[in-house]
């Protein structure tokens, strides 16, 4: 994997992620999205460019909102940093790729809301192996997704279900773990963080 690393670059980005200078989502994950709100009929109420706020809440009906509109937004964002189509942060998207396109990892998601980070990760090192840019090596993931609005894991959850069997076509196995806690209390974050470290801990790198 060093070696690839030492080469890549934001040119050697298949059209599927980057084409004319912008920035396209895995279709895989769009599709996904857009199924996610079919089935919830949520499709009128779609409308990016018209939804204030930036953060879930706390309230069922801002974490409905948040990943109507939101989703996608913050999927692309976490993207661009991750794969850095213009060589900006070469050194995050080799932290990236080293670690999370072979062998197996615990990610611990604070504040995960609806996911999207994490979706898109795993997302893009798929399709990077799909195209060919990194070698199909085993990945195991495991993901302890913390928010404090159970709305919004629920979503995390629906919307990684719909992929999973894309990202096991590229080697890529997930193991979603829900965790409902409010980190601002500082005795409910100091027990997530003794249930949680210690399984990372154990997870070879």
């Amino acid at each position: 994997m060093s070696s690839l690393l030492r080469t890549f670059s934001g040119k050697l980005l298949a059209p599927s992620l980057w084409k004319g200078g912008a920035l396209h989502l895995p279709k895989p994950l769009c599709d996904a999205h857009g199924e996610y709100l079919s089935e919830n009929g949520w499709w009128s109420k779609y409308d990016p460019a018209g939804a204030t706020g930036t953060i879930g809440g706390s309230a069922d009906e801002d974490a409905r909102d948040h990943v109507v509109n939101r989703f996608l937004n913050s999927a692309a964002r976490m993207q661009y940093v991750c794969s850095d189509p213009r060589d900006e942060q070469v050194d995050v998207r080799d932290a990236v790729l080293d670690q999370l396109a072979q062998g197996r990892i615990h990610i611990i998601d604070l504040a995960a809301g609806n996911g999207a980070g994490t979706i898109s990760m795993l997302s893009l090192i798929c399709e990077l192996r799909r195209t060919g840019l990194i070698p199909r090596l085993p990945l195991n993931a495991s993901v302890s997704a913390v928010d404090f609005s159970p709305a919004a894991l629920n979503h995390f959850a629906a919307i990684l279900d719909k992929i999973l069997p894309w990202l096991a076509s590229a080697g890529i196995h997930v193991e979603l773990t829900l965790r409902h806690c409010d980190l601002t209390v500082l005795g409910d974050f100091r027990a997530l963080l003794e249930t949680s470290l210690p399984l990372a801990a154990r997870e070879p790198a």
